[in-house]
């Protein structure tokens, strides 16, 4: 065995075992985002049953259920800043969430039947926006140069550790 290459064989080394971990963290990152991504997607399909339940209730109250149905859209609005913030940028804006904010509950709660549907159009239209968002930010296929400009902030430590390890080896 030869050390004659040792600081090299050692930069290929660091340089791979770098490369892994990054794999490992974008992923991760990608993971743990698609999951928020799908909670969030779960609430807003759990909504229009919830308020046709909440209708169909003998004891109706306007009061609670309009309080209960803020807390519901208020919870999805914490969960969308929640993902954006993982992220790091806005992929979804929280604005098209306003539309559900819209919905006025009726004193009586036959005058309430077609509200659910309603919800569940606007719910369905909302769904649709954030998975087309989602894909677009992790499945869509990129240039290379936009790639390298997305992660070149990331890169820069990097970039920046192996040219001070060719400056001190040589």
């Amino acid at each position: 065995m030869s050390f004659d290459n040792l600081p090299g064989q050692m930069i290929v080394l660091m340089l791979g075992w770098t490369f892994t971990v990054y794999l490992q963290v974008r992923s991760n990152n990608r993971a743990e985002a698609l999951k928020r991504k799908d909670t969030i997607v779960d609430k807003l399909e759990a909504l229009p049953g919830w308020l046709e339940d909440e209708i169909s209730k003998e004891d109706f109250s306007l009061g609670r259920s309009e309080e209960t149905y803020a807390g519901h859209v208020s919870q999805i609005e914490v969960k969308v800043g929640q993902l954006n913030r993982h992220v790091g940028k806005p992929i979804i804006d929280r604005v098209i969430l306003n539309r559900l904010m819209l919905f006025e509950l009726k004193p009586d709660a036959k005058d309430n039947k077609a509200l659910p549907y309603e919800v569940r159009d606007a719910a369905w239209d909302i769904i649709e926006k954030i998975e087309s968002s989602c894909t677009d930010e992790y499945f869509a296929r990129q240039g290379f140069l936009s790639f390298l400009r997305g992660y070149l902030y990331d890169f820069s430590g990097v970039i920046f550790g192996v040219a001070t390890i060719f400056c001190v080896v040589r």
